[in-house]
């Protein structure tokens, strides 16, 4: 295939980024790999990881302060102890849709893709944290006053998270080479599960002491003074920024497969929606997510039933389940890039292989624990099997991100925006159905919600296994390596530099 000789410098970008099916034969072309310590590409995982943390917790705050908003009021007045009524008495329908409508800005996830390719990642990553942020602060003030301006603030909380979460795959897919992806994943997407650790005990602390409304107050100054970090550290792409060495510059050029170039390509719009493979990755993604929506936002709601408890103490038991995630999550990301270098996964078998195997005993395992749940009754039972099926969720998580990034290197923010479309949809559909089925909060209602969940999880699983692949599309790889050209990375970076 010959390239555009027209523009010079879109033929250097092209020359510099590689097709993957040409790698194994550029051995003139290899470059001395740089450390990561003291790298850029470190020091963007780390604020990757502390910019996850801070957006899962704006993402899960009212999850615990909705207790505290619909519980009622014990005063105690001399030797009298009076009961008040809660300030927001709201039913199941209501909290479902309090809860629930922060993914259905997820539904416009899918024009996430245009914005970064306009905006760029860094750029697109700031506003979301900054609009979220907002947001967030104005809860208290929106729920007392105008109930249906809350709403629209918290359907456009939900639109700008979706961004970031495009933005957040978009970076990765630019800044961190493929050999140190899994790695560096594990690490970044950590952050998701420290967020959700520490939301429900501090949440429900700080809505027990001094309020709900604080919850909101902190939680969103935080995150909007968070923002001010990304344009001052983060570009979009490595080749925009000044303080990173030209060593490291080269070794990330080497190991990624998405182009840099300026030059605008139409998105292949009908190739991505009727890709099957990524059709049976929306799959895996609507698996994980209709478990999580359980699992994270109907915690706090079915522990409060089963227990009677406060609110401190129900945000204290519900972050028992990521506590033990966080350390699973970090031994799948580790498993993942040990059975790689152990196996020779690249020549003896199929990266997919791994992920379709770990992705379905993930389900498959979550599935039965889903039913088994509605055979018991007794608490302690029940928080196991509960911290048993988060164990498998982050092997879900991982190999979803994976994908999105192997599966379509030069569309990165497009696939991702709509995965989580497809996330944000099964959200959506399982927080109003499980308000719909339990409108007395009984132990009966909440196990009927868990047949029907693992009966998605089982379907999902099924499809994703017969249809699912993590090989580059032939229609995402738009840059290719000429190697009768004789040109060399050293050569095209120093074009990038200038």
């Amino acid at each position: 295939m010959e390239r555009d000789k027209t523009n010079p410098e879109d033929d250097a970008f092209n020359v510099a980024f590689l097709d993957t099916k040409n790698q194994q034969n550029r051995k003139d072309a290899r470059v001395e790999k740089s450390p990561l310590f003291f790298s850029k590409r470190l020091l963007i995982s780390i604020l990757l990881f502390l910019w996850n943390t801070v957006i899962w917790v704006i993402r899960n705050n009212i999850n615990v302060a909705v207790v505290e908003m619909t519980s009622n009021k014990t005063v105690l007045q001399g030797n009298l102890t009076t009961a008040s009524l809660p300030e927001f008495q709201w039913d199941s329908k209501t909290i479902s849709l309090v809860l629930g409508l922060i993914h259905c800005g997820g539904l416009l996830s899918f024009t996430s893709g245009f914005v970064i390719s306009k905006l760029g990642g860094s750029m697109s990553c700031t506003l979301s944290m900054i609009i979220c942020g907002i947001t967030t602060f104005l809860y208290p003030i929106c729920l007392r006053y105008n109930f249906h301006l809350f709403l629209v603030f918290r359907l456009v909380t939900g639109v700008f998270f979706s961004l970031y979460i495009s933005c957040f795959s978009e970076i990765f897919a630019r800044w961190i080479p493929k050999s140190e992806r899994s790695m560096l994943m594990t690490f970044c997407y950590g952050g998701f599960y420290i967020g959700a650790i520490i939301v429900y005990p501090i949440c429900g602390s700080i809505a027990t002491e001094w309020g709900w409304p604080m919850v909101f107050y902190s939680t969103g100054s935080i995150c909007t003074i968070m923002a001010i970090l990304c344009p001052t550290i983060l570009k979009s792409d490595p080749s925009q920024d000044r303080s990173i060495s030209k060593k490291e510059l080269l070794y990330i050029i080497d190991g990624i497969e998405t182009s840099s170039s300026k030059k605008q390509v139409a998105f292949p719009y009908k190739s991505i929606l009727t890709s099957a493979p990524i059709g049976a990755l929306c799959m895996a993604n609507i698996a994980t997510f209709c478990g999580l929506t359980f699992l994270l936002d109907c915690l706090p709601l079915y522990i409060k039933t089963i227990t009677g408890n406060n609110t401190a103490n129900v945000g204290m038991i519900s972050s028992i389940p990521s506590i033990v995630t966080t350390f699973m999550y970090s031994f799948s990301g580790v498993l993942i890039v040990y059975w790689k270098n152990k196996t020779n996964i690249s020549s003896t078998l199929h990266i997919f292989q791994m992920y379709k195997i770990l992705m379905g005993v993930a389900l498959i395992t979550q599935t039965a624990l889903f039913l088994a749940l509605t055979l018991v009754s007794n608490f302690t039972i029940i928080m196991l099997i509960i911290v048993a099926i988060r164990l498998f969720t982050p092997f879900n998580i991982l190999i979803v991100q994976l994908i999105i990034v192997d599966i379509a290197p030069g569309y990165t923010g497009m696939i991702s925006g709509i995965v989580a479309f497809c996330g944000s949809f099964i959200t959506i559909s399982t927080q109003m159905t499980i308000g719909h089925m339990t409108p007395n909060h009984s132990l009966e209602e909440w196990n009927r919600c868990f047949v029907l969940i693992a009966c998605l999880l089982a379907i999902c699983s099924a499809i994703f296994t017969l249809f699912g692949s993590s090989d580059p599309q032939p229609w995402s790889l738009s840059t290719t390596f000429n190697e009768e050209k004789g040109k060399s990375l050293h050569t095209s970076v120093k074009l990038i530099k200038k």
